[in-house]
This record gives C-alpha cells, structure tokens and sequence, in this order.
C-alpha cells in the first residue's frame, strides 16, 4: 500500500505530473458523463414520475425516451455536463496533485518519501473546494433539459434546444449561481 501512496520522482514537482493528471482527467470527465448520461436521464426520469406518484421502470421510461427521442434523447442535455466535465475532471485530477505537494509539504516529507493514506486523503478532500462551484451549475442545466424531453414525449415543443447555450437554460443557470455558492 505505501507503495502506491509513494511520490515517483516524476511528481514531486509541480510539472509533467500536473500536466499530464489535467489532461487524463480532462478525458475520463468527457468519457465518464457520455457514458453516464443515459442512466442518469432514467434516474431523473424516474425521480420526477415519483414526485407525481408515478411508479415506472427503468426499462419502460427507456423505451419511452427511445420511442419519442431516438437513441439520441438518452443524451438530450449532455453538452452542457460535457462543456463543464473536462474542465471540473481535469481540475479535479491536477488539484490532487497539487494538493498532494501542498500537505507533503505542511507534513514535512522529503521528496520520496510515501504519503500516509490520511494525507492522501486530506489532499483529495480539498479538491471539492475547486470543483463544486462547476459540478453544481452544470447539473442544474443538465437537469432543465432532460425534464424538457418530457414535454417532447407529450408531443409539445421543447423550450430548450439541446444546447448549453441556450438562452433560458442559460439565464436559469445565472440566477442559481448565488443560490448554489451560497
């Protein structure tokens, strides 16, 4: 274990390590939300249908989305958690080891020296400080539009397009800002 917790020499600076946790996060934030998108449009769909009293499967609200969609509308909204997954990954990711340097430091280890899994820790806990301003807007955007494919199943014209820069989805985002960094 304290060999996976062990700095190589290539991340006791802040240079290529950095760089190169931005980038792989930047990615697997990209790659993470298009593969999550489908199950979490059948989760919200599901919240919403049991906030009306409405008990639906999984498969059925799929086949619903499908059948009034296309394959497509499973990812009906996901520019917006894509636009702002890259950047809150690769933050996320480079943060850490930013992070990582920052607590080495306090704790007073030498470069090489393995990190103890409470440092670890603590390092990857102060990542939430950088990302949860961009994961909290992002979602409420994300979240108008899956629910406006519901009008679309109705057969009513959708008030957003598919796009995060869609003015109302945008102007919703803007008014919620000071809510979420309250």
């Amino acid at each position: 274990m304290d060999e996976m917790l062990a700095p190589s020499a290539s991340t006791t600076t802040a240079g290529p390590s950095v760089l190169r946790s931005v980038v792989a996060g930047g990615v697997g934030g990209v790659v993470c939300t298009l593969v999550g998108m489908p199950f979490d449009l059948v989760k919200v769909r599901i919240q919403e249908n049991a906030s009306r009293g409405v008990a639906k499967s999984p498969l059925s609200i799929a086949r619903a989305i499908v059948g009034s969609q296309g394959v497509s509308g499973f990812w009906r909204g996901a520019l917006s958690p894509v636009l702002f997954a890259a950047p809150s990954f690769a933050i996320a990711f480079g943060s850490n080891d930013l992070n990582r340097q920052l607590v080495r430091g306090w704790r007073g280890r030498r470069a090489g020296e393995a990190d103890s899994a409470a440092d670890v820790g603590l390092a990857g806990c102060l990542v939430a400080f950088y990302t949860t301003p961009l994961y909290a807007s992002s979602d409420r955007v994300k979240v108008l539009l899956q629910i406006d494919g519901r009008r679309i199943e109705r057969g009513e014209p959708a008030r957003y397009r598919n796009s995060s820069w869609d003015g109302p989805a945008v102007i919703s985002l803007i008014k919620s800002l000071p809510l979420i960094l309250k």
